[in-house]
């Protein structure tokens, strides 16, 4: 895997620092609601059917290569990511002015709306976890918290299903009514599914969900996650 690593890691720094030099200065600051949702209907795709599920990345050495990309790539250039999280840990490391991010699975943007909202709504990483898991936020937790910290604090808190539903609405409230997205239904029954994979699965969910943990949510009352087929 590492040697596989060192072999990619040259081309995909190839690709995200070879801008032209005057492309930054061609970037916006940022986009409007408009422009955003422009973007994200006119490059997106309808989803596909696959044998298996892709709520977090799978690929558990994805932070090897940021001491690499950090010497090589350029603060303010931009980033093309492909797949769920991962891309944030990327983003945040090597502060590109402007990110996209690709990927074969409807679902996986219909998460990154997810995300948007979330990070939007949520004051601190505890807040965003409390959202993320539909947990009500332990006692003693602060913007000082480690990771380990705040996992094992939101391990211990119990689901809550009011609170799900309470959050999947602001979630919603937050994409159509603030920014003013147009969303189809059966996008609107993929983030549901979406966001109740986080919930189902909690601070434990990896890529083996749901096959680890039983094929369904079985908390709170909340529905299969095989009914996703029927969307």
């Amino acid at each position: 895997m590492v040697a596989l690593l060192r072999r990619l890691v040259p081309a995909v720094a190839l690709v995200l620092a070879t801008s032209p030099a005057g492309a930054q200065s061609s970037l916006p600051s940022r986009l409007s609601d408009s422009e955003f949702w422009n973007l994200f209907s006119t490059m997106s795709e309808q989803g596909g059917s696959f044998p298996s599920e892709n709520f977090i990345s799978n690929e558990r050495t994805y932070q090897h290569p940021i001491p690499y990309l950090q010497r090589t790539v350029r603060a303010g250039d931009v980033y093309l990511g492909v797949g769920p999280e991962q891309n944030f840990t990327y983003i945040a490391n090597l502060k590109p002015a402007f990110a996209v991010i690709f990927d074969i699975r409807r679902q996986n943007a219909l998460a990154h709306l997810m995300y948007k909202s979330l990070f939007e709504m949520s004051a601190d990483r505890a807040d965003f976890l409390s959202r993320l898991f539909s947990r009500k936020r332990p006692a003693g937790l602060d913007t000082t918290s480690t990771p380990k910290q705040l996992f094992d604090a939101y391990n211990a808190a119990a689901p809550d299903s009011a609170y799900f539903r309470a959050n999947l609405a602001a979630i919603k409230r937050q994409l159509i009514e603030t920014h003013g997205f147009v969303m189809a239904d059966s996008d609107s029954k993929l983030m549901d599914y979406t966001y109740g994979a986080f919930f189902g699965g909690g601070p434990q969910i990896n890529y083996n969900y749901p096959n680890g943990f039983g094929g369904g949510f079985g908390r709170g009352g909340m529905p299969s996650i095989s009914n996703h087929r029927g969307l």
